[in-house]
């Protein structure tokens, strides 16, 4: 059981550092858009740049799989730069985290049926976590997008395997399981996937209560965890099209 936790931090510790490497590179996109930034509130505001960082990071790992350089190093030089563009907003955003608990608001449902909301939803998400640390079972990732993964992390390029079952098909997801099987294992693939829906989940709670009380913004958001939660221990596509 030791183990099994140890495991499973270890993982969403690599996913965390991948997720701080996103949100570099989405924030030197979005830099340019004070405007538009300031009336976004904050957690839809790391969604947007977490998305933003998200597709530059797949048109860098285009870039170098073209040139057949899709190998550890140049992905280890983008999530490191990632990181270091990160680090001044982590700064400046952890010394906010408390105004932004503080504006919570519960509505008129009372203290303490929002706190079991609030708890029930945080063992929910819990919960459904657990899900992407499972080994590949899916029919669609094991017949063709861990696959097609597999074969551009082995080649170090960009290739058409015919042997596929659909050997032409849009692959910007499958880059980062390329990235993921090189540099960690197909965990991560399913952490990345499972990341896409998380941050569309975030999102959604980050408008809803911008209209709602907090606390159902909450619910909508474990509605939305129900919905996609056997879409989370997959490496396809379905959550990253969503978000």
């Amino acid at each position: 059981m030791t183990q099994k936790l140890l495991y499973g931090l270890e993982q969403y510790f690599l996913l965390g550092l991948f997720l701080v490497a996103i949100l570099g590179w989405g924030r030197l996109a979005t830099a340019k858009l004070p405007g538009v930034c300031a009336t976004i509130p904050n957690s839809g505001l790391a969604v947007l740049q977490a998305t933003t960082g998200l597709g530059l990071v797949t048109l860098l790992l285009v870039i170098i799989a073209a040139f057949g350089w899709l190998t550890a190093p140049p992905i280890l030089a983008i999530l490191v730069v990632g990181i270091l563009l990160c680090i001044p907003g982590l700064v400046s955003r952890i010394a906010t985290l408390r105004p932004g608990l503080e504006g919570i608001k519960i509505g008129r449902l009372g203290l303490a049926p929002s706190i079991l909301i609030y708890s029930a939803a945080t063992a929910f998400l819990a919960n459904a976590m657990v899900r992407p640390l499972q080994l590949p079972q899916g029919w669609d990732e094991l017949a063709y997008h861990l696959p097609t993964a597999l074969a551009w992390a082995e080649s170090g390029r960009l290739v058409v395997a015919d042997w596929l079952r659909y050997p032409l098909f849009p692959f910007n997801m499958q880059l980062l399981y390329a990235a993921a099987l090189i540099v960690a294992n197909d965990i991560i693939a399913h952490l990345v996937h499972a990341l896409t829906g998380l941050l569309a989940v975030v999102l959604t709670f980050s408008v809803a209560r911008m209209y709602i009380p907090s606390v159902f913004a909450a619910l909508s958001s474990v509605f939305l965890v129900y919905a996609i939660r056997e879409s989370l221990h997959t490496a396809d596509i379905d959550l990253g099209l969503m978000l």
